[in-house]
């Protein structure tokens, strides 16, 4: 995942949080578009390499785009938040699933593979808003500074 560094520095900087995490939920819809169409081994290695990149983008961006939303001093409580509610909605989601594939589908995780791919798909929407919410801060924050610099 450390490879995928280089593409995640190119993103931010060229497009903003907001393509990153469009990267991210990307990078997690072909992850699990492999994972569902294919039990080709060969072909989940390129799973693999969507999961890894995946991985990659979204500790980075993610973490990097939360200094936008919260206050520098209290970033470490906010982290710490976010992974305990990303730890609850793990535990939440995965143990369910994994009863269900393994005591009624017997063993047969395309249900559960699904599911998750489908959840992809809000956070898409939750993406888009974002990006208008920095788009909407950048803006402000140009009509601010050229209102400050006509007082002047």
């Amino acid at each position: 995942s450390v490879l995928g560094l280089p593409f995640v520095d190119l993103i931010l900087h060229k497009w903003g949080y907001a393509a990153g995490l469009y990267t991210c939920n990307l990078l997690g819809i072909c992850q699990g578009i492999v994972q569902v169409s294919s039990t080709n081994l060969s072909v989940q290695i390129l799973g693999f390499v969507f999961y890894s990149f995946y991985r990659c983008f979204l500790f980075s961006v993610t973490f990097s785009a939360l200094a936008a939303f919260i206050r520098g001093d209290v970033i470490g409580k906010g982290c710490g938040i976010f992974i305990l509610f990303g730890g609850l909605a793990g535990l939440a989601f995965n143990i369910p699933l994994a009863n269900v594939a393994v005591n009624s589908l017997g063993g047969n995780f395309f249900i559960p593979n699904l599911v998750y791919l489908l959840g992809c798909l809000p956070c898409t929407f939750l993406c888009y808003q974002v990006g208008r919410g920095f788009a909407k801060e950048a803006k402000k924050k140009e009509e601010i500074a050229l209102y400050s610099d006509r007082k002047e």
